[in-house]
């Protein structure tokens, strides 16, 4: 690990601004906390990508000492920190987007735009969100015991920005709100910041009275994968709403398990041209060569998207 570190350390200097740039991002990646200066130091790079990832990567390393600058960038004081953190995770941080910039990842132009790029003020906001969980997450934390629910929707959409995980443990009890937007939210988040912790209550989320729940926890418990939620989301492929059991079709073929085959061949006959596609590609997916044969006989399919999408994945098969 030593030798990589010195190799970014030396990288992260180079002419080329694709090497700098890589450089950057692995040096958080590797929570390598010597390149810290470095990576300061890049936040004022010509090239906004490169600011954009020695962002990123000083937001990956927690570090304290780039607050200030990362401050400064937002153009952001001790009293309006938490404003400009949300507004510009939020968008609303004014539209200056990078025009003209020269070198490898601009126009060639040779003209830069004095206002700073939103994506790097964006990057800038959610570094310090990580860097300084006082200054905005730990309020948003706080807003969710809110009796507005327009405030505890903005809070939890401000959370989710942030990829607070911290805050899970305090927006899995939403999951039971009487309220639909903050259950949906609440579901939407929990999935987008990956909560370990909140799977048991996710799954058992499958099997609410409401579609939109439904398939929203699918969606959820697609980005965090845990292997108990298999059996349930296949359940799924026989929901009565034809919008679930496409969600449910598309989350197993994310799997990568050879358990959700049968069950995909089943569904292959699904009523909604819809399901049919998804189920096609997700048997696709799972490189599932035994279901060609099926997947041939939908070349003839009513749909044209059904079609489609069984000549793709039959040529993705027979190329294996």
């Amino acid at each position: 690990m030593a030798d990589i570190k010195k190799i970014l350390m030396n990288a992260i200097e180079d002419s080329n601004a694709n090497v700098r740039k890589s450089a950057a991002l692995a040096i958080g990646n590797l929570k390598a906390k010597e390149g810290t200066q470095a990576l300061i130091e890049l936040t004022k790079d010509k090239h906004w990508q490169i600011q954009e990832a020695a962002i990123t990567s000083l937001g990956l390393l927690e570090a304290k000492a780039a607050a200030e600058p990362l401050k400064e960038i937002l153009k952001a004081t001790k009293g309006d920190l938490r404003k400009a953190i949300l507004d510009n995770l939020m968008g609303k941080g004014g539209d200056g987007g990078p025009k003209e910039q020269s070198g490898p990842f601009g126009g060639g132009g040779g003209k830069k735009k004095e206002e700073v790029p939103v994506q790097v003020k964006k990057a800038a906001a959610l570094a310090l969100s990580r860097i300084l969980p006082e200054a905005a997450v730990d309020p948003m934390i706080e807003m969710l015991a809110s009796d507005n629910d327009n405030l505890k929707i903005a809070a939890l959409a401000g959370l989710g920005n942030m990829m607070a995980t911290k805050a899970a443990p305090k927006i899995i009890p939403l999951l039971q709100s009487d309220k639909l937007p903050i259950k949906k939210t609440a579901t939407i988040i929990l999935g987008r910041i990956k909560a370990k912790e909140a799977v048991p209550q996710l799954i058992q989320s499958l099997s609410d009275k409401n579609e939109g729940i439904r398939m929203e926890t699918v969606i959820a418990l697609n980005h965090l994968k845990p292997p108990e939620a298999l059996k349930p989301i296949t359940e799924l492929l026989k929901d009565p709403a034809q919008d679930v059991r496409k969600t449910a079709a598309i989350a197993l073929g994310n799997t990568k398990s050879d358990e959700v085959i049968e069950p995909l061949l089943t569904a292959i006959k699904d009523t909604s041209a819809d399901v049919r596609k998804a189920v096609i590609t997700s048997l696709a997916n799972l490189k599932a060569k035994d279901a060609m044969g099926q997947i041939a006989l939908l070349l003839g399919d009513s749909s044209e998207d059904v079609r489609g999408a069984a000549a793709a994945a039959y040529s993705n098969l027979n190329a294996i």
